[in-house]
């Protein structure tokens, strides 16, 4: 959809909504890998905290974003 964003099937404010999406997932994903991480290395410990609350916020943000893009799809 970059490279060719005249090609897309999206509308632009779909495409918009799904990179937000993605964006959140992403974030959510990296605090779920930290806290992986943090399992072997105790040392991480006080960093957990933060990326639960963090990874929980973005994966609020990614379900809402699903849940309109969804809408917007259908």
């Amino acid at each position: 959809a970059r490279a060719c964003p005249e090609l897309s099937v999206l509308a632009p404010e779909s495409l918009k909504a799904l990179k937000q999406v993605q964006t959140a997932l992403g974030e959510w994903h990296a605090r779920e890998q930290w806290l992986a991480v943090a399992e072997e290395e105790g040392d991480l410990a006080p960093l957990c905290e933060g990326w639960r609350t963090t990874g929980a916020v973005a994966l609020k943000r990614a379900e809402k974003g699903l849940k309109g893009l969804a809408k917007r799809l259908a």
